[in-house]
């Protein structure tokens, strides 16, 4: 057998059946993760995903309201002590 960059050609048939290999099933990644954006636009365009968000909001705004008065109540604390 000739040589190929110090190689066997049964070595760099190995290495490029390996290469392609990798790239197929990169590319085969690659359409899964554009069918999945495809499908999540979709349900978001046609309302089938965060159809709640009005009730999610309102969870969100009721918690920030109780995490600022938290806060409020440990800065009125700390500041206090450090007057005293």
């Amino acid at each position: 057998l000739t040589q190929v960059d110090g190689k066997g050609r049964t070595v760099t048939a190995a290495e490029a059946y390996q290469i392609e290999c990798h790239a197929s099933s990169m590319i085969r990644a690659a359409e899964d993760l554009l069918a999945l954006t495809r499908s999540l636009k979709e349900a978001w365009m046609f309302g089938q995903l965060g159809g709640e968000l009005g009730v999610v909001d309102e969870a969100t705004d009721q918690n920030a309201k109780e995490v600022g008065e938290a806060l409020q109540k440990l800065a009125t604390k700390e500041v206090g002590g450090l007057d005293q």
